[in-house]
């Protein structure tokens, strides 16, 4: 019974960890870095996006975003608490540099 339990509760966890986000299919337009060490970025899609100084993914973001916009690619930025991928957002989770 505790084994039922135990797969339930993994289905449930992996159900509800799946929801918890939103990935946004995007191409950038600009990228600035000032206020204090936070990243905003503007997408051709008009949302626009700020990764905080104290998140841990800030370098390795920049320089997938960097790549992405000297090279033609889109991004696909995951965001923890939206729920669409209109307007500005504050919740930046993590970013796929995507494959033209």
């Amino acid at each position: 019974m505790k084994k039922i339990a135990a797969s339930l509760g993994l289905i449930f966890g992996i159900t509800a960890n799946a929801q918890a986000y939103i990935e946004c299919p995007v191409t950038l337009a600009s990228i600035y870095a000032g206020d204090n060490g936070a990243i905003w970025a503007t997408t051709v899609e008009n949302t626009i996006f700020v990764i905080a100084p104290d998140n841990p993914n800030l370098k390795n973001a920049l320089t997938l975003m960097t790549a992405a916009l000297m090279g033609g690619n889109k991004v696909s930025v995951r965001f923890s608490s939206a729920t669409d991928c209109n307007g500005t957002k504050y919740d930046f989770a993590g970013i796929w540099l995507l494959k033209k």
